[in-house]
């Protein structure tokens, strides 16, 4: 028992003191092959880092649902109010003087000065006056010297453009699943991406970034039905720009890795790049296969305070971001 707890306050010392993607890095190099990384190997300012990466993503995929589904409701009230709208349009141009003069002036093939200035001058105007009842400019051109019959035909041409390829249905479905989305928004898998942008120093690339964004990269996460989240990832140094030297890597014998490795990783020590000598290193030794990540915490308890009380950031308190 004094032995464990000895050793858990070693592991907790290292846990304060170093940072996370150091430990993480030098674990995988040097630890157990395979063993899961956990919440366990987080100090509480890591989670809480962790957790804020996780809400910054969430908030942002939830307010991109909320506009596309506005825009997307937009387009198709767009598309169902064709039909209606040509009685509409032809009830108010039947009225419009302005309207009969353009419709003449549009007749005529050649026009002379005046005229010509006349119809770009009607042209600008109608086109305004019209917007909210025309379905596109091939009906407001269309539709001049037409009678109703021949104008309600081009209005019923522009509504079957939209369902006949499609792209009615899929406006609807695309509704759809916004708005199952958005109702089930809570309890929604997601995905966490870069924050910054990747440098590349000849093929092997460098981070920069916080010591959560360094340790974790790109990874998933789960919001669990008692209101923890599940971060989970394989922390290994494969990914679209190191998959062909990994590939090389593996084929080599553990001679020939290990003078790759010495080469590249003294090129960029010399060069005073002792992140990209790592870099070389752990895409040499740890690969593709790296250590599984399975990090699982309640947002309440990571922000308890040592006397019990919570402190939650001020984006839960203003509702930006929102306890399962």
């Amino acid at each position: 028992m004094a032995e464990a707890k000895k050793s858990e306050g070693i592991y907790g010392l290292w846990k304060e003191k170093v940072p996370s993607d150091y430990r993480w890095y030098l674990q995988s190099l040097f630890g157990e092959k395979g063993k899961t990384f956990t919440e366990k190997d987080l100090n509480k300012k890591e989670l809480q880092m962790l957790d804020a990466r996780i809400k910054e993503f969430d908030d942002a995929k939830l307010q991109k649902y909320t506009k596309d589904l506005g825009y997307k409701k937009e387009n198709l009230a767009t598309i169902n109010s064709i039909k209606p709208n040509a009685d509409e349009f032809i009830k108010r141009t039947s009225q419009d003087p302005e309207w009969n003069e353009f419709s003449n002036l549009f007749k005529i093939q050649n026009h002379n000065p005046k005229q010509h200035e006349r119809y770009w001058e009607l042209n600008n105007k109608l086109f305004d006056r019209y917007r909210d009842v025309i379905a596109n400019e091939s009906t407001f051109y269309g539709s001049l010297g037409k009678n109703p019959k021949e104008i309600k035909q081009l209005y019923n041409d522009a509504y079957k453009k939209y369902t006949n390829n499609g792209q009615l249905q899929e406006l609807q479905g695309g509704i759809k699943n916004l708005e199952n989305n958005l109702a089930n928004y809570s309890t929604l898998p997601g995905n966490v991406q870069y924050k910054i942008n990747e440098k590349y120093d000849d093929t092997l690339d460098t981070l920069r970034g916080d010591t959560i964004e360094q340790t974790f990269g790109r990874f998933n996460y789960n919001k669990l039905p008692d209101g923890k989240i599940q971060a989970v990832d394989n922390y290994d140094w494969m990914n679209e720009n190191r998959g062909s030297i990994i590939n090389e890597l593996e084929a080599m014998n553990p001679i020939q890795r290990a003078a790759w490795t010495a080469k590249n990783a003294s090129k960029y020590l010399l060069q005073g790049k002792a992140g990209l000598a790592g870099n070389v290193i752990g895409t040499a030794y740890v690969g593709r296969e790296g250590r599984p990540v399975n990090v699982t915490y309640d947002p309440k308890e990571i922000y308890k305070k040592s006397g019990g009380t919570i402190e939650m950031p001020a984006e839960y308190s203003n509702g930006k971001w929102k306890l399962i």
